[in-house]
C-alpha cells in the first residue's frame, strides 16, 4: 500500500493511496493518479510499478519528460521515498503506508457541499447517494462515482452473473480509492454476527456511526461492528466475537471467514489461513504445521 503526494504551486499538498501494484500517471481521465493536463502532464505520462517491494518509475515517451532530483528519466529507474519526481509542473512524492492504519483515519470532505452530502448519506437518505456521484463525476472523480452507482445497481439484484460482475469491477476501483473514503461509503455485508446462523441482514452502510472511524454500532444485536482493512484484521477480530465487515479491496478465499481462528497459521508470512487450504494464499507456501484438535486434525 502506498499514496502519492501531488505539491502544486497553486494549491495545497493533496495524496491519493493506492493498494495496486502499477499506477499509471497522466491527465487522461482513466489513468490511476489524474493530474491537471494544463502543468505540461501528457495524457499518459509515466508509471510506477511496485515489483519485490521496490518502486519503479516508467515515463511513457511524455512531452515534458519524467525528472527524478534533476535528472531526467531515459529508462526505468528504481526510486524511493526520499527521491524527488518531477512531472510537468507538480512534484510527486511516494509514502508507503501501513494498509491497516488508514482505517482509523477519518474522511475530510473537500468543501461544504461535499461534507452535507456525506452526512445525509450518514443519516440514512439513500437518494443522495446517487446526487453524490453526479457531484463526483461533476469534479473529474469518476472512479469514486462508478462505484457508488455499481453499489445502488446491486440493491435488490438477484442475477448472480450481474453480481459478480458487477463485484469484480468495484473491487478493481476500490483498489485506487483511498480505504476512509471506502470506509465511510461501503455497502459491506456483516459477517460473524452470532445472532443469525446463516446471514447477517445488516450492511455496513446502514449501522449508526460512532466518534471512532472504522467502528459502527448494531442496534439489532447491540454490538460495536469494526471495519476490518485485511482478512488478517477480521480473523482477529471474529476470534474475540465481534462482527466484522471486511474491505472491498481486501483478498479473499473461500472459508476464510469460517473457524477455528488462529491455529492455521502460515509459519512463512504469518496469516491466519483457517480450514480448507493446504497452501498460503498470500505466499503461497505449504501449511505443513497443523494443530491437533481433541480427536482430530484442525
Amino acid at each position: 500500500m502506498f499514496a502519492l503526494v501531488v505539491h502544486d504551486a497553486d494549491r495545497p499538498p493533496w495524496r491519493k493511496a493506492f493498494a495496486i501494484r502499477d499506477c499509471r500517471i497522466g491527465a487522461a481521465l482513466d489513468n490511476d493518479l489524474v493530474l491537471d493536463g494544463t502543468r505540461r502532464v501528457s495524457g499518459v505520462h509515466a508509471r510506477l510499478v511496485l515489483k519485490d517491494g521496490k518502486y519503479i518509475l516508467v515515463d511513457m515517451k511524455s512531452g515534458s519528460g519524467t525528472w527524478v532530483n534533476n535528472c531526467k528519466l531515459n529508462a526505468p529507474r528504481v526510486v524511493k521515498e526520499t527521491d524527488e519526481i518531477v512531472i510537468g509542473e507538480l512534484r510527486i512524492q511516494i509514502v508507503t503506508l501501513a494498509y491497516e492504519e488508514l482505517v482509523g483515519r477519518p474522511l475530510v470532505a473537500r468543501d461544504r457541499a461535499e461534507a452535507e452530502l456525506l452526512a445525509a448519506i450518514d443519516g440514512g437518505d439513500h437518494a443522495s447517494r446517487l446526487v453524490y456521484a453526479d457531484w463526483l463525476e461533476g469534479h473529474g472523480d469518476h472512479p469514486h462515482a462508478e462505484l457508488l452507482r455499481l453499489q445502488h445497481a446491486l440493491d435488490g439484484q438477484t442475477d448472480e452473473a450481474v453480481i459478480d460482475a458487477h463485484t469484480a469491477r468495484m473491487r478493481e476501483l476500490a483498489a485506487s480509492i483511498d480505504v476512509p473514503w471506502r470506509a465511510r461509503l461501503a455497502k459491506l455485508p456483516i459477517e460473524n454476527c452470532p445472532q443469525f446462523a446463516f446471514k447477517c441482514p445488516q450492511q455496513w452502510s446502514e449501522l449508526a456511526p460512532t466518534s471512532v472511524e472504522g467502528e459502527r454500532f448494531c442496534g439489532s444485536c447491540r454490538k460495536t461492528v469494526y471495519y476490518c482493512a485485511t482478512i488478517d484484521e477480521a480473523r482477529q477480530r471474529a476470534g474475540d466475537g465481534s462482527c466484522v465487515a471486511i474491505d472491498l479491496a481486501s483478498p479473499r478465499w473461500h472459508g476464510d471467514m469460517e473457524p477455528p481462528f488462529g491455529e492455521r497459521v502460515c509459519e512463512a508470512c504469518d496469516l491466519d489461513v483457517g480450514v480448507g487450504l493446504r497452501d498460503c494464499p498470500r505466499c503461497g507456501a505449504r501449511i505443513v504445521a497443523e494443530m491437533m484438535m481433541v480427536g482430530e486434525l484442525a
